[in-house]
Formats: structure tokens, C-alpha cells, sequence
């Protein structure tokens, strides 16, 4: 297969996801990657080359920024053209809703089928293009007004794919809303492929820290952090809790970590690497999502960093298997204080979440996930 993915950055050293294309290439398939050259967030601030090559698996960075991929897509498209005529492309995956209009513009001019990703299928987590500030919706009692924009949003969105790829375990329930005689829904689990399990460079646990990473929006529900994490302080073992991301919430975690006697430590961003070694550390990692923050669950199940939860996630979680999952942030702090002293349990969630991590969202798992997806939909299944 000749795959043309769409991404609006991606990197080897910067994305985990860029992992299972890589996967895709060296089980004999051709994937030319199209993004951007530059990005800022999360993770820090990066510039990468505009072109570049591993093994059957070449980035063409034709784009300043995503912004310039996702709104003017034809500033480039002369170049994108010429090296798509050259590339035979037989599938494109788009990755993001915002990346369309580009993964349109290829399709019209080649005719292949188009892969595309939503990362959240669930409209209420959903960024409309054009309807801003959805918190003075929420305020204005408008929600239900507005999921019934962003369903019928993502209707008109889905005309002319062939396919849909969903990350979230949670969305799975939402199929039925969408599928189509012309279109084939499939989950594909999150790509957490972590290189620090290969070259063994995991810390040792510190038995002090608690840990939260992503970012701190309300969809995730960063909101019950502001409540958590002080209660954690005041009822469990922990010393230390740590937050990494930025988000709607971070002003109020800043503050948290200012008035906190070094109890708390807030950091806006960190390069997965570093991020990777922080959370390998931390005695245990805590998530309050209802149904998002897949990347979070999978990174801690690799580091082998036990997951307490408040939410299954959508049913991803397996309570006492691969996660303690409490009911409320009372319960929370309980199972805190069961993990801390029961060394079996602490073992068997170690062990049990790295299984997770290697049989579903591992490069290899993700990664003939994807293969599977594309052979599907190319034979018209």
C-alpha cells in the first residue's frame, strides 16, 4: 500500500502517534507524511526539517504551521501535487477533523478513498470551527442547542470519507449515530509508544509522589483536580503532587502550587522524554477523566506507574485489574491509601497495566491496527 497521512505536526522524537505509521512502513508499506515544520505546545516548542526520510516512511513538511495547513492548504499544494503524481498514493489518512480540507483537495485530484481520524467523536468535547466561546453557551443553558449543532457538524464533516477512526474507548457506544452503508466506523486504540521501557531508562518510584499529566480543560475534568489534589495531600501517604500540562485550569493550579509549601509543583510543558522519566518516577498516577486522556492511561500503564481513577474511561479501565477506580474523590483518596499498603495489589496493577500498554496501544498493537483498517476499507469492506 502507498499511504498519504495527513498530520498537522509530527515528529519521531516529538509523537508518540508517529509511531504506528512507522510500524505501517516497515512491514512493507510506503507512507508519505504531510505536515508542518514548526509547533509550539505541550511538549515545548520544535522546528523540524522539510524533508525527511526513515527507511520506507518520508515526512514532507510543506507547511509552515498547522495553522497554514488546516486554513490555507493551497499556499503549498503546487509541491504537495508533485509529490503526490510521483508517490501513487492508494489511501489518505487524514488525522484530525481540521486537517480536511487538505485530505479533500486529495482526494478530489487522485480519487482514493480517505482514512479519518476523530479524536473526539462525542460532540460535546468537540471545537467547532466557527461557534466560539462554548463555556458562555454552557452559562447561557444553550448546551443541548450546541450538541445538536456539532452532531449535525460532524454529519456534514463525514460526507465523502470512507472510513472513521476513533481513539476514544468510550466513543464506541456512539456508532450507530454515524455509520452509513458507504461508511465503516473502526477504534483504533491511542499510540503510547515509549522508547524509555527499550532503553532502560525508568526511575526508581519515589513513594512521595503523585502525578498528573494532560491538558486541564473541562472535557477532561480537570476541574476536580482543584478538589483532588489537596484532599490527597490531607488524607493519603502522598508528599508531593505533581501536575504537567496547560489548559483552562492551569491558573488555578499555579496558584494551588504557590500557595502550597512545595507540596504541589505545577509545569506548563516538558519534552515527552522528560515527561516520560517524571511520570516513570511518581509512586502513582491519578486521572480524573470521564472519557478522554487516553495518551495519559496508556503512558502510565508503560511506565509501570500504577492508575487511580475516578471514571472507568469509557469502559477502558478494568477496575482492580489495571487501575483502582473510585466513585468519588472520597473513594479516591481510599484507594490511595489501599495502593500505598497493599505491595501485592501495587505489583499486580504494575504488571496488569503494562499488559495493557503492550497489547493495545503499543507501536506494534497500534500500528497492525492500522494496517488492518487500511486493507479493510481499500478491499471495500
Amino acid at each position: 500500500m502507498n499511504i498519504v497521512c495527513i498530520y498537522p505536526y509530527l515528529t519521531i522524537e516529538y509523537n508518540s502517534i508517529a509511531q504506528a505509521p512507522l510500524y505501517v512502513s516497515e512491514q512493507g508499506h510506503n507512507v508519505l507524511i504531510i505536515t508542518s515544520r514548526n509547533v509550539k505546545g505541550l511538549k515545548g516548542s520544535f522546528s523540524s526539517p522539510h524533508d525527511e526520510q526513515h527507511g520506507s516512511m518520508r515526512f514532507l513538511r510543506a507547511y509552515d504551521t498547522s495553522t497554514e495547513l488546516r486554513e490555507t492548504p493551497e499556499v503549498a499544494w503546487k509541491e504537495v501535487e508533485e509529490n503526490l503524481v510521483n508517490f501513487k498514493p492508494d489511501l489518505i489518512y487524514c488525522s484530525g477533523e481540521f486537517n480536511i480540507k487538505l485530505s479533500r483537495m486529495i482526494k478530489d485530484r487522485f480519487d482514493i478513498p480517505m482514512v479519518l481520524l476523530v479524536e473526539y467523536l462525542s460532540s460535546y468535547k468537540l471545537n467547532l470551527p466557527y461557534i466560539k466561546m462554548r463555556y458562555y453557551w454552557h452559562k447561557l443553558r444553550l448546551d443541548g442547542l450546541l450538541d445538536i449543532v456539532r452532531h449535525f457538524y460532524l454529519k456534514k464533516l463525514f460526507v465523502g470519507v470512507d472510513a472513521l477512526m476513533v481513539v476514544y474507548h468510550g466513543d464506541i457506544r456512539l456508532f450507530r449515530k454515524f455509520e452509513r452503508a458507504d461508511l465503516s466506523i473502526h477504534y483504533a486504540p491511542w499510540c503510547n509508544h515509549v522508547d524509555l521501557i527499550d532503553n532502560d531508562q525508568l526511575q526508581d518510584k519515589d513513594r512521595g509522589i503523585g502525578i498528573h499529566m494532560g491538558g486541564l480543560e473541562k472535557f477532561k475534568n480537570a476541574q476536580e483536580l482543584l478538589v483532588a489534589i489537596p484532599a490527597i495531600l490531607e488524607n493519603t501517604p502522598t508528599e508531593k503532587f505533581i501536575v504537567v500540562g496547560p489548559g483552562y485550569y492551569a491558573k488555578n493550579i499555579r496558584e494551588m502550587a504557590e500557595q502550597s509549601d512545595g507540596k504541589i509543583e505545577y509545569i506548563e510543558s516538558l519534552p515527552r522524554a522528560e515527561a516520560l522519566q517524571l511520570l516513570s518516577k511518581a509512586y502513582y498516577a491519578y486521572t480524573p477523566a470521564i472519557d478522554a486522556g487516553a495518551g495519559f492511561i496508556g503512558d502510565s500503564w508503560a511506565t509501570h506507574t500504577p492508575l487511580v481513577a475516578t471514571h472507568s474511561v469509557g469502559g477502558l479501565l478494568r477496575r482492580d485489574e489495571d487501575a483502582l477506580v473510585a466513585d468519588n474523590v472520597s473513594g479516591l483518596c481510599e484507594e490511595i491509601t489501599r495502593l500505598y499498603s497493599d505491595q501485592a495489589l501495587y505489583q499486580a496493577l504494575q504488571d496488569k497495566g503494562f499488559l495493557r500498554y503492550k497489547n493495545d496501544h503499543s507501536r506494534d498493537a497500534t500500528g497492525q491496527h492500522y494496517i488492518n483498517i487500511f486493507q479493510s476499507v481499500l478491499a471495500g469492506e
